[in-house]
């Protein structure tokens, strides 16, 4: 390089240097013949402490990655390498806790975003509270935290004015939209509270005197108030039976009203209307049962040349049909015949009795008993007797019945009756539309003809899907009454228009989808 040329360049170097182009002078230095040249050397060594002395400011304005660049480019200049490093672990260092803070400072703000977004505001309030002053972010939370709670008050302070005016529904209106600001206001809370209270005691009231719309709209009132659904569970399940019972009663399934009634009579006794409403029900199954298994309940006046009179019945009722019903010669079941054995297909095997007496005694005899158990029974063992609506049991021996020892006793739904270790049943009334009882036999207890139920019949049996029929039918079934009238035996679908259809003995039948066979009783002797 030509010597005039060369100094020119150092000159503009070390005036790049003072006037702080430190850039531009690094470059001019880097020149292979300028960093040869012993001033050149100089300069390069008081650009390296320049760069020096810039990363420093950079260091202490936090401009960390400026600082490293600075040091690096010192490196270039070959500057003391110790004060570079000591220098670059400073940057480091503090570079680390400064980005931990931001990072922790960014948490925090968006910590007290979720907090006060979510209703939490007392916790974003917290939150704050430690931020550091100035900060933009933290500052613009604060201010939306403080309108929320402004507006979180005002809508408080219109639900308590109008829980105070009775008005609920805007009462709880404005509470939940406080509460989606404010979650956790205590005041809010405790007004809450108030609300619900009043609204299940109105409910209950409604209840009681049942006004059962009212109930509903009170119950609705609580639908968003998730603290209320476990004290109005009880109530629901009220309402919910009572609207069941009113669908019942409106497509005249009376029994299936009374049962659903009773059972809310059960769960919530205060209301005494129920009671009323249980008796008007049980009469009108009552009336639609005996009209149904009188003479208006098959009409056929087809039928009538073929009828003749069939003699009185077997069992001398005191509320018995007339027993000169006309009804088809062909078909009657005779009176004569007081036990019959039920098949139902898929709901097992029954034997049904019609005296108003049943005999119970081992199976092994020449002259068995009317119930005959494969068992060390005496040969008339024990006796059922029925009275009137009653049923009484009575043996020579000392039996067991509902857990209570002796020769006779009256029976009750559910009493467990032990005459012998392999000699065991339940008694049963399973319907409040028949008197006639149901012998529910033990697994352990052999019955001939592998009979598992004994029905003691008093005008009607009740069957259909379900545990209030005497015949429990599978699967998808409607109710049927088999009956007596004249001494015979009927079918009828109940609630149905449809005309009784007389009992065929041996021949199966199939009626609103329950199969079964009716036949004598027959029984091998030894």
């Amino acid at each position: 390089m030509f010597r005039g040329l060369l100094h020119a360049r150092l000159k503009a170097a070390d005036q790049a240097i003072a006037s702080g182009r430190l850039d531009d002078a690094l470059r001019i230095t880097s020149e292979a013949e300028i960093s040869a040249h012993a001033k050149g050397t100089k300069l390069r060594a008081r650009l390296a402490e320049a760069f020096i002395e810039r990363a420093r400011e950079h260091y202490r304005a936090d401009r960390f990655t400026e600082a490293f660049l600075a040091l690096g480019k010192a490196d270039r200049c070959d500057g003391s390498p110790e004060k570079i490093d000591e220098l670059r672990k400073q940057v480091a260092a503090v570079a680390d806790e400064v980005s931990r803070q931001r990072t922790e400072r960014r948490h925090q703000v968006e910590l007290a975003k979720h907090r006060i977004h979510a209703g939490s505001l007392a916790a974003g309030r917290r939150i704050l509270e430690n931020a550091p002053e100035g900060e933009e972010e933290f500052d613009q939370l604060k201010r939306e935290l403080e309108s929320r709670e402004k507006r979180g008050a005002e809508l408080l302070a219109q639900a308590k004015k109008r829980y105070a005016e009775k008005q609920l529904g805007a009462a709880i209106d404005r509470l939940i939209r406080s509460r989606k600001i404010n979650a956790h206001d205590e005041a809010a809370i405790q007004l809450e509270r108030d609300i619900v209270a009043t609204v299940i005691k109105d409910a209950r009231s409604a209840l009681v005197e049942g006004r059962l719309a009212q109930m509903k709209h009170d119950l609705d009132l609580l639908d968003p108030l998730e603290s209320a659904q476990a004290a109005k569970r009880e109530l629901a399940e009220c309402l919910t039976l009572a609207q069941r019972a009113s669908r019942a009663l409106q497509t005249s399934d009376f029994d299936e009203a009374r049962r659903l009634t009773q059972r809310l009579a059960t769960l919530f006794p205060q209301a005494k209307w129920t009671k009323r409403a249980i008796d008007l029900l049980v009469k009108v199954d009552e009336n639609l049962l005996q009209l149904g298994s009188g003479p208006l309940g098959d009409f056929n006046s087809n039928a009538l040349a073929n009828t003749v009179a069939v003699p009185a019945d077997v069992r001398q009722q005191q509320n018995a049909l007339a027993d000169t019903i006309g009804v088809d010669a062909r078909n009657a079941v005779s009176s004569s015949l007081a036990a019959l054995h039920l098949l139902v297909d898929g709901g097992g095997s029954y034997l049904i009795l019609r005296d108003s007496h049943a005999t119970i005694g081992r199976a092994a005899s020449n002259d068995p008993a009317q119930i005959p158990i494969f068992s060390d029974l005496g040969e008339r063992h024990a006796e059922i007797a029925r009275v009137e609506d009653d049923y009484f049991l009575m043996s020579p021996h000392e039996v067991e019945i509902g857990g209570r020892r002796g020769r006779q006793q009256l029976l009750r739904d559910g009493d467990r009756v032990v005459l012998a270790r392999r000699a065991k049943f339940t008694f049963r009334l399973p319907s409040r539309r028949s008197s006639s009882a149901l012998l529910d036999i033990s697994d352990t207890t052999k019955i001939p003809n592998d009979v598992r139920n004994v029905i003691l019949m008093r005008d009607t049996v009740m069957m259909g899907a379900g545990s209030s029929n005497h015949v429990v039918c599978p699967g998808q079934c409607a109710n049927l009454i088999l009956f007596e009238r004249g001494g015979g035996l009927w079918v009828r679908g109940m609630g149905r228009n449809e005309p009784a259809s007389a009992v065929e003995l041996g021949t199966p039948q199939e009626i609103s989808g329950i199969s079964f066979t009716i036949q004598p009783w027959t029984t091998r002797t030894i």
